[in-house]
């Protein structure tokens, strides 16, 4: 049924949308069990005051990379997260299988992958994340120099 005139709402408009939403969805229950994940990078994006899209990307053995979630969220807090988490674990991947996760530091984005993937789990800092820390902290004059040597490194 069409919208009445004046909602605002064309066909145009609403047709778009509705496809996004339906390939979201499509995306976000797909089967991952198939995949032989190595390295799972998880980070979010931050869009405004109060809306984060925290995403996770799978690297393969041959280092093909593959989307595999995507969750919006207030903050980047461990709900979020969890969410995620829950998400991947529940479409196929298996916590039982050792893996090396990228994450920015978060404390929260950790404990959730230890929750999920066992106190064993190897999680590795981020290293642009790492880096934009490290330049926060320094002077301006030291930027160029350090941003050369944290490059080489």
């Amino acid at each position: 049924m069409p919208a009445p005139p004046g909602s605002g709402v064309s066909k145009s408009a609403t047709s778009p949308r509705f496809v996004a939403r339906a390939r979201l969805a499509d995306f976000m229950a797909a089967d991952l069990s198939a995949l032989d994940l190595l390295v799972v990078q998880i980070d979010g994006l931050h869009l405004g005051d109060d809306l984060v899209l925290v995403a996770a990307i799978g690297v393969d053995g041959g280092g093909n990379k593959h989307p595999l979630a995507l969750v919006e969220g207030a903050t980047e807090n461990a709900a979020t997260v969890q969410a995620l988490l829950d998400n991947l674990v529940s479409r196929g991947l298996d916590p039982t299988v050792p893996r090396l996760f990228i994450a920015d530091g978060a404390k929260a984005l950790s404990k959730a992958l230890r929750r999920t993937f066992g106190s064993a789990a190897a999680i590795q800092r981020c290293q642009i994340h790492k880096a934009r820390n490290i330049m926060e902290g320094l002077p301006k004059e030291h930027h160029a120099a350090t941003h050369r040597v944290l490059r080489q490194a």
